[in-house]
C-alpha cells in the first residue's frame, strides 16, 4: 500500500471522508502542502507522525475539508421545511415542547442559521422559543466561527441587510462587514465537533 493509500484509509477511518481514485490528486496536493509547511520530507514520515498526534490530525482534517456555505443554499429545502415538514412536526409535538434540528457539515453555520431565518420569516420571532438547531462539523476552525455567530457579508447572499433590518430580534447587529447572530447563534444554535 502506498503512503497516499495509507492516508486515504486513515482519513476515511477518522472522518468518513473517502477520496476516490479520481480525486486522490487533491489529497496528494494537500498532503504535500502540509508536509512542506512542517518541513517533512516524505509522506511516509508524515503518516508515522500523524498517527500519534491529534493536533496534527485536526490540522490535516481542516486542510482537506471543503467549507462551502452560504445562506439559504438550497431554497427548495427551506420551502419544504416551512410548507410541509415543520408544520407536521409541530402538530405531533406537545404544545411548548422544543423542535430540534441537526445541520450536519455545518461549516461556519450559514445553513444552521438559515433554518432559524427561514422559520422566523414564516412564523415570526416567537418561533425561536420553540426551536433548537444543532450544527456539527469535523473542522474545529469553522465551528469556532459558527459559535461566535459572525458571518461575512460576502457569504450572505444579501440576507444580512434584511436580517439587520428586523427579521431576527434586535440583538442581531451589523458591524464592520459582518453580521452577528447573537440570539440565534447563542440561544438557539449549538455547534459541536
Amino acid at each position: 500500500m502506498t503512503a497516499l493509500e495509507l492516508f486515504r484509509t486513515l482519513i476515511h477511518q477518522k472522518t468518513g471522508i473517502y477520496f476516490r481514485d479520481e480525486t486522490l490528486f487533491s489529497l496528494d496536493a494537500s498532503l504535500k502542502k502540509r508536509c512542506g509547511a512542517l518541513h517533512c520530507d516524505s509522506l511516509e514520515k508524515y503518516h508515522a507522525q500523524i498517527l500519534n498526534d491529534k493536533e496534527e490530525m485536526d490540522a490535516l482534517i481542516n486542510l482537506i475539508t471543503v467549507n462551502e456555505t452560504y445562506f439559504l443554499r438550497e431554497p427548495s429545502h427551506f420551502k419544504a421545511l416551512n410548507d410541509k415538514i415543520f408544520p407536521e412536526i409541530l402538530q405531533r409535538k406537545a404544545p411548548g415542547s422544543k423542535v430540534r434540528f441537526l445541520s450536519a457539515g455545518c461549516s461556519t453555520g450559514e445553513e444552521a442559521f438559515s433554518i432559524c431565518i427561514s422559520l422566523v420569516e414564516t412564523h415570526g420571532p416567537a418561533i425561536l422559543e420553540r426551536i433548537e438547531v444543532f450544527g456539527v462539523d469535523i473542522d474545529e476552525t469553522v465551528l469556532n466561527a459558527a459559535r461566535g455567530g459572525f458571518i461575512g457579508d460576502t457569504r450572505s447572499g444579501g440576507w444580512t441587510q434584511k436580517l439587520a433590518g428586523g427579521i431576527l430580534p434586535p440583538r442581531t447587529a451589523h458591524r464592520k462587514g459582518r453580521t452577528i447572530f447573537r440570539r440565534c447563534s447563542r440561544s438557539r444554535s449549538v455547534f459541536k465537533n
